[in-house]
């Protein structure tokens, strides 16, 4: 059976001052609706309206072939924010198609591996108080929560222009600190990564990963620019360090070079900004092949989680998906049924068709922008 499509429309929630979520809605002519999320493109206004254009586009247009439609998108796709805009699209038109087909997104997708997925905490955005004891603070109430691996950003102030400038490296050894301080707060039985945020060149990179090995790090996060391959290289042969990136890269093709020269040991692809759900599974299929691991970059709203984690189920080679906790106390009320992580640290991947989830409209219409 296919289904057109009557429009497309985004509903930007007001979440922080790290960003807000920008839910995309695909509606069909015969009352369906499809959910993807758009958030982090850094101009919020710009994607929507993206979203708008994209679903006049799509007016009347069967959902039967997605690949092809999204390829017929991106020719259109000059900039950024319709880039994110379209991958909003993409993964809402494979929610419409699990749901006309009865079956979960994972098994749309080529088959589930997993009946649920590792979650890791990015206490990142949730912590206010940016001391050490604040960080540790954060861990600890992720750690209570269920959660088995937490990653930090303690570099705050660093930037990759000014590293190098005196007073720089209190900052970067201020960020040694808090990540001390949580290795502490979380002990020894639970993982522990540290986002950089590409704020580093190779030499200082490799001193702060030198730093940081006592930590016994899960994973160093982009020490380098992901397109340093230099630095990349650097860090990779003279510190002793799982190493992970490819949040900034974009389309499938982007990751190869990291992928051909192992220069990774996690590859961390964002379902709306790699190119969307085609080309994450492209990525993961290829790092499997490459003996490297997936772990989705996703400080996002409940829907880039949920896509994500469908995605996620489908990789031999899945490891983590990253969850961003304690930004707003609605989040699990945004979705029916709502959204929950297990004391094991753990999401489960819904068996009902499509995403699994809609949206919870009062929580909607109580924080909408």
């Amino acid at each position: 059976m296919s289904t057109q499509i009557s429009s497309a429309e985004a509903i930007i929630l007001k979440v922080g001052q790290r960003g807000d979520w920008l839910i995309v809605l695909l509606h069909t002519a015969n009352g369906m609706v499809g959910l993807g999320e758009a958030s982090q493109s850094t101009n919020d206004q710009a994607t929507s309206a993206c979203v708008y254009e994209f679903g006049r586009v799509l007016q009347n247009r069967k959902i039967e072939n997605i690949p092809s439609i999204v390829e017929e998108l991106r020719a259109s796709a000059h900039d950024h924010f319709a880039a994110v805009a379209l991958s909003g699209i993409e993964q809402a038109l494979w929610d419409v198609a699990g749901q006309v087909a009865g079956l979960p997104l994972a098994e749309l997708l080529g088959g589930s591996h997993h009946p649920e997925v590792s979650v890791y905490a990015n206490i990142n955005r949730g912590t206010v108080d940016r001391s050490p004891d604040g960080f540790a603070a954060s861990a600890k109430r992720a750690v209570h929560a269920g959660f088995r691996a937490i990653k930090c950003s303690p570099f705050d102030g660093v930037e990759f222009t000014s590293c190098r400038e005196p007073g720089a490296w209190a900052k970067i050894a201020l960020g040694i600190e808090r990540a001390s301080a949580v290795r502490d707060a979380i002990g020894t039985e639970v993982e522990l990564m540290v986002d950089c945020l590409y704020r580093f060149d190779g030499l200082l990179a490799l001193q702060v990963a030198t730093a940081l090995k006592p930590l016994r790090l899960a994973w160093l996060e982009d020490p380098v620019m992901c397109d340093d391959l230099d630095g990349l290289r650097l860090v990779r042969t003279r510190a002793d360090i799982p190493l992970a990136t490819g949040e900034q890269l974009h389309q499938a093709r982007s990751y190869w070079p990291l992928l051909r020269e192992h220069l990774v040991d996690y590859l961390l692809p964002d379902v709306k900004h790699c190119g969307g759900v085609g080309s994450m599974l492209e990525i993961g299929h290829a790092a499997s092949i490459a003996g490297i691991g997936i772990a989705p970059h996703n400080p996002s709203g409940p829907i880039s989680t949920l896509v994500s984690a469908h995605i996620l189920a489908t990789m031999s080679n899945a490891v983590w998906l990253e969850f961003a906790t304690a930004e707003v106390s609605w989040r699990a009320e945004l979705l029916e049924p709502q959204e929950r992580t297990s004391k094991e640290g753990a999401m489960r991947i819904p068996h009902t068709p499509g995403l699994g989830a809609r949206l919870n409209a009062a929580v909607v219409e109580a924080h909408r922008k």
